[in-house]
């Protein structure tokens, strides 16, 4: 019997081109493939538009304005004209920023799904004011971020978390109820593989011999990444008089390129820091490098770092959520400390003084983790299949 077509109403809610971008593509290519019917709805950006990345049976709308500048009553007349069988809001949001929207889906009485992809903040104690009017304040605002929290974790009909870090932080931090579903996210090692032939024609193309060491990483260069760990420790290594010969590569584009490029400058190695902008293909950059680093404050799950698994490379990543479930065992890669940049820098100087045949060793442990846990087809259709019910 065949499934009956469903209206899927797709609401992004974003700042730039990443990992959750990727994965709401992909959800809508497969609900059409299908033959579902979906409309994403861009809340104040038009990051699917701009790449090209609409039509073939996607529909979009556009919301002017911030994703919490709307009010519930604008955001219940636009769901209600779409008709959806569906809503599902990727990022999801623990903040006033939702309130309006979730309540619009509560007034809807429709399937309602989130995909809570960011790792939300620790709640800390209230600081302390010396005026009336500041103590007030505080406590006004912390007020209505738990009211919103509160809204957000019922109004869901059903929650999806990449990763069980975002999970148990949901339940224990913000009074999630605990059925929250893990389905970590799947890459497809056919285009993250291994490719010599790759490898050494990019080198080519960067003008950087095939024989030196290549670390990078390849997303926004945002403040939370925190690359300028990574523009240091290749300071350190330069500094040292060490060899091989290393360099930083950067795909991606964001407000901090420009301070990073300043920070090389005055540690005197901004000729060995390679800064690509937007790259089309982020595999062909990944596969290309030694050592992947990801210094992050926070990482909900970490894309790229299994993309960067998959095609051999070394791994060197904080502890700042996700990675802890990805690099499970140190034949896999460095875990370091989140707030630790000597051990970050340590372990990738460890990472750089490996051999190229035991960085292949690890890199193969790495492939075969990515192969056996994260499989994109199987962990997409689990997540649609969620998503529609």
């Amino acid at each position: 019997m065949p499934v009956p077509r469903k209206h899927l109403v797709i609401v992004t809610n974003t700042v730039g081109w990443g990992g959750t971008e990727v994965l709401v593509w992909r959800a809508s290519q497969r609900a059409t493939a299908r033959g579902h019917r979906v409309t994403i709805v861009q809340a104040g950006h038009n990051v699917y538009g701009a790449r090209g990345m609409l039509g073939s049976g996607v529909e979009s709308v556009n919301v002017p304005g911030a994703f919490g500048s709307s009010s519930a009553r604008t955001w219940y007349r636009l769901l209600r004209g779409l008709a959806p069988d569906t809503i599902v809001l990727f990022k999801g949001g623990i903040d006033v920023r939702a309130l309006t929207f979730d309540l619009a889906c509560v007034a809807l009485r429709t399937r309602y799904v989130t995909v809570e992809a960011h790792l939300p903040p620790l709640l800390v104690p209230l600081p302390h004011r010396r005026t009336l009017r500041g103590w007030i304040g505080v406590r006004v605002r912390f007020a209505r971020t738990r009211a919103a929290a509160w809204l957000h974790s019922r109004a869901p009909t059903h929650i999806v978390a990449p990763s069980v870090v975002i999970r148990d932080r949901l339940v224990t931090q913000y009074g999630f109820r605990p059925d929250i579903v893990v389905i970590p996210i799947g890459i497809d090692a056919k285009v993250f593989s291994p490719s010599e032939s790759l490898r050494l024609a990019q080198r080519e193309a960067w003008d950087i011999d095939a024989h030196d060491v290549v670390m990078g990483a390849v997303g926004r260069i945002d403040a939370v990444k925190r690359l300028d760990w990574a523009v240091r420790a290749l300071a350190s290594h330069v500094n040292s008089g060490n060899q091989p010969p290393v360099w930083l590569v950067l795909g991606g584009e964001g407000k901090e390129r420009e301070s990073l490029t300043a920070l090389a400058r005055r540690l005197d190695v901004a000729e060995r820091v390679k800064f690509l902008g937007w790259v089309p293909s982020s595999s062909d950059v990944i596969a290309s490098l030694d050592i992947f680093v990801l210094p992050s404050e926070t990482e909900g799950f970490g894309i790229a770092l299994i993309e960067s698994m998959s095609t051999g490379c070394v791994c060197v990543a904080t502890d700042s959520g996700g990675p802890r479930e990805i690099l499970t065992d140190t034949s896999l890669g460095w875990l370091v400390p989140r707030d630790d940049e000597q051990a970050f820098a340590a372990a990738v100087e460890k990472a750089i003084a490996m051999s190229p045949l035991e960085r292949a060793r690890m890199g193969n442990n790495a492939r075969a983790s990515v192969l056996d846990r994260f499989d994109q087809e199987r962990l997409d259709d689990q997540l649609l299949d969620e998503i529609l019910g």
